[in-house]
């Protein structure tokens, strides 16, 4: 699983990060980060994590992809 941000622009994608760095240092939480294309992909490491940030993320919105689902 992994967490997906749309991003078009770069000042956009500035603040996705500033956002997820911020909420990062707020609950202790190490992750990965990656930008493909018009996507910004945060990873983070255990699954409780993931619930963690849906209940308490206020920033930028996103969607929660399941890679079990995209066919690798």
């Amino acid at each position: 699983m992994y967490i997906v941000f749309d991003v078009k622009y770069k000042a956009e994608l500035e603040l996705v990060k500033q956002q997820i760095a911020a909420w990062a240092e707020r609950y202790q939480v190490q992750y990965t980060q990656k930008t493909i294309k018009y996507q910004h992909r945060l990873g983070l490491n255990r699954e409780k994590e993931f619930t963690l940030f849906s209940m308490t993320w206020e920033g930028a919105p996103y969607k929660i992809v399941n890679i079990g689902n995209e066919g690798y």
